[in-house]
């Protein structure tokens, strides 16, 4: 509709973006990219969660213990979402953020500070 070809959302929360995936991992014109607590609700968001059908790859989970913080954020953009935006070339870049990763958040354990 409005002549994108791609589109990259990237989503960084404490919960896994199960309905963002439901969505798209069947649309090889989106790429998904979730970084999540694991363990944690809802209970998705395995890295063999990598899409289907037309859409298989365009999923990328990345399940994450407590306690990663701003060091082991920047080394995930680093390793996985910057190269998969860079190969997936998109149109639009998206940016899905939860706010609870936070290091004050009192019911999770991400410790991010940025």
């Amino acid at each position: 509709e409005c002549g994108l070809e791609r589109v990259f959302i990237v989503d960084f929360d404490v919960h896994h973006g199960n309905g963002t995936q439901d969505e798209f991992e069947a649309d090889p014109a989106v790429m998904y990219v979730s970084t999540h607590q694991y363990p944690y609700y809802p209970g998705t968001g395995y890295w063999s969660e990598t899409g289907s059908g037309d859409g298989k790859g365009s999923i990328i989970n990345v399940p994450l213990g407590g306690g990663v913080g701003d060091q082991g954020f920047a080394r995930i953009f680093q390793e996985v979402v910057a190269p998969a935006a860079w190969r997936f070339q998109p149109d639009l870049i998206l940016v899905s953020a939860g706010y609870d990763a936070h290091w004050d958040d009192p019911l999770a354990y991400m410790q991010l500070s940025i």
